[in-house]
Parts: C-alpha cells; sequence; structure tokens
C-alpha cells in the first residue's frame, strides 16, 4: 500500500482539520494513512470516518513526547492502534494535555506585557485554536504548542503576516523575553507499556535527528545508534520510521537505518511528517512507502 503514516492536523500543530487531512492523503494517491497529532488522539474519529468515506485505509495513531534516562533520548514515539483500542494511552495523554495547557497559560501571562496589549489572553489563544469553521474540537483534546501562540500573535496583527516562526522562537523563547516553561516529558518505558496494553504498536521515529539529519555522524555513531535501537526493542518498540528528510542523506539514513531495524527484527513504517499547507513540512505529496500491513504480533 502506498502509505504515509505521519500526519498532523490542528488538534496539535498542523494547519488541517482532520478530515481535510484525509482528504490531502487521498488526493495525493495515498492508499493508507495514520493520523498522528502531538500527544492527543482527539482528531483520530474524524479522520477515520472521512478516511473510510474515501476509501482510505487507516489507524488511530499518535506521537508522543517522551525521555529516556537510559539513552538519554529526549524527543518522540509513534504508537498505533491497528486493533482500534486506546483508552490506557488517552488517559495518560490527558495529564500530558494539561501540562501542555499550563505551560500556555504561563506564555499568555507574558504576552500582554511584552506586546502591549491587554487583549491578547489565554481565552484566545484556545478561541482561535478551537474557532476554525466546522471545527469541533475541546479543549481538552488539543495540544496547545509554540507554534499556536506564533499563528495566534500572526492572526491578532501582532507578529507580520511574513514573520517566521524560526525566527519569533529565537527572539522571544531563546531571549527569555517569554517563558519557555518547564515541560516534562513522559517516560519512554511507561509510554510503551500502556500503548502495549491497548494492544498498539511502537515505532521509532525520524531516527536520523538523533544524528543530526547526516549520513556521516550517523555512519561515525553507528553503535550508539545499535544501542539506541537495542533499547527500543527492549522495551518493546518494534518498528523504526522510514522517513523524509528533505536533504541529500535523506537515502542513506534510511538505508542504513532500515538495515540495522531489520538485523534486530523491526519492521518498518513510512512517514513524511507532514504539518499542511502553509507549514514548512507540507510534505504528503512528496514521500510515501510500500506498506504492507501491521505485524498482527509486533514482530515482522
Amino acid at each position: 500500500m502506498r502509505a504515509n503514516l505521519h500526519l498532523h492536523s490542528r488538534r496539535s500543530d498542523g494547519t488541517l482539520e482532520p478530515a481535510a487531512v484525509a482528504e490531502a492523503a487521498a488526493a495525493a494517491g495515498l492508499q493508507a494513512a495514520a493520523l498522528t497529532d502531538h500527544d492527543t488522539l482527539g482528531g483520530v474519529p474524524e479522520f477515520l470516518n472521512k478516511a473510510r468515506e474515501l476509501g482510505l485505509a487507516a489507524w488511530p495513531g499518535v506521537e508522543i513526547d517522551v525521555a529516556d534516562k537510559e539513552t538519554a533520548y529526549r524527543s518522540e514515539i509513534l504508537a498505533y492502534f491497528p486493533r482500534g483500542r486506546f483508552e490506557r494511552t488517552r488517559e495518560l495523554l490527558a495529564g500530558v494535555l494539561e501540562r501542555r495547557r499550563e505551560r500556555a497559560r504561563l506564555w499568555m501571562s507574558r504576552v500582554p506585557r511584552v506586546f502591549c496589549r491587554e487583549d491578547l489572553t489565554y481565552e484566545g489563544l484556545l478561541r482561535f485554536k478551537t474557532g476554525v469553521p466546522n471545527g469541533s474540537a475541546r479543549e481538552d483534546e488539543l495540544s496547545l504548542s509554540k507554534t499556536d501562540l506564533f499563528e495566534y500573535l500572526k492572526s491578532r496583527g501582532v507578529l507580520s503576516p511574513e514573520a517566521e516562526y524560526r525566527e519569533f522562537r529565537k527572539a522571544y523563547f531563546d531571549t527569555e523575553l517569554l517563558p519557555s516553561g518547564s515541560y516534562r516529558k513522559s517516560d519512554l518505558a511507561g509510554v510503551v507499556r500502556t500503548v502495549l496494553s491497548d494492544g498498539g504498536i511502537c515505532v521509532l521515529p525520524h531516527p536520523g535527528h538523533e544524528f543530526g539529519d547526516s549520513l556521516a555522524e550517523l555512519t561515525r555513531e553507528r553503535k550508539r545508534f545499535r544501542s539506541l535501537l537495542l533499547r527500543m526493542r527492549d522495551l518493546g518498540v518494534r518498528g523504526l520510521e522510514i522517513y523524509h528528510y528533505k536533504n541529500r542523506d535523506s537515502e542513506g539514513i534510511n538505508r542504513l537505518a532500515a538495515r540495522e531495524a531489520r538485523g534486530l527484527g523491526m519492521f518498518l513504517t513510512y512517514g513524511s511528517d507532514c504539518h499542511g499547507p502553509g507549514s514548512v513540512k507540507y510534505t504528503i505529496r512528496d514521500f510515501h512507502g510500500d506498506f504492507p500491513g501491521w505485524p498482527r504480533d509486533g514482530s515482522p
């Protein structure tokens, strides 16, 4: 199946509503897709309903922020639920989403002073996030991020429509004009246990990010990469993502990563990390892979 299993919607930091993500996937000629918003499953029902209408194979998914002390891994893990159940994972994510909301409240406590605009409020940020025409998001389903604040400020005329997110982050968060806020990532081992208890499958996303998206660095650090994969496999992570790195090393990184993963008995998924039109990651038409389907027991 022509598959892209790493897509984001407005429930986290994408630009499209979940149903529109399914429409974009079908328009791109995909046969299979998964919505993997950051730390939330809130958009899954809408996405799956539209995917079924379009004849698109689709499964519940989520990308969860995690940390692992043993390997110093601080990034994400992809979780998929081919059996359609994710109750325990959703309960775990409820606490994560509240931490995200607390962080957003902290930002908004400073924003009016920094920009000399008392009309900029946390409630306004939420209205912006949920106020999309035909949107049906609830506050407790939203994964609020710095990009949401950036887009909110642009919508209120505080920032120029041509402003770039990276420059905004450097100017306000890196200088601490706005407080980043402490955000505790979930423990990797605990997340994997929870996903497995729901009958889900865990996949390591974009492994090249750990090595600067550089084939040369990944090759030099191949032993460390293999150790990371061993740790993941031992915890119960069974898949590795072949990813769209958007640079000249992409093919080489994926080839090396696939070889190491298969040598450890891990299967492969394919994803472009698409965040939708208007974002720097509008990649749904640029990448796909031949995905055979989910292994029933989590093994190849």
